[in-house]
């Protein structure tokens, strides 16, 4: 392969993972000033609200993994994918 095609898959990857950080506190932002109007306390929205967006795609694998009738690993994938965050 042409050295171009691993140069240009390097640079796919990095401005993937750029656009995700963009997006990412775009959000989180927009979270806090509906917060604002609505006075509702970063504490309580940091609780509440971007802690259920943040799991949301461990819903989703669990439950992928629990239709598939593995239920002993649907069940360790809830508890070990959290524990494997917060290391």
């Amino acid at each position: 392969l042409p050295t171009i095609y691993s140069l240009l898959a390097l640079g796919a990857f990095a401005s993937s993972v750029v656009w995700m950080d963009l997006i990412a506190n775009e959000a989180v932002a927009l979270m806090e000033s509906l917060g604002v109007i609505l006075e509702i306390s970063t504490a309580v929205l940091g609780l509440t609200i971007l802690a259920l967006g943040n799991s949301v795609g461990d819903l989703i694998a669990d439950l992928a993994v629990a239709r598939t009738g593995q239920a002993r690993m649907a069940v360790a994938t809830c508890f070990g994918s959290p524990l494997l965050n917060d290391i």
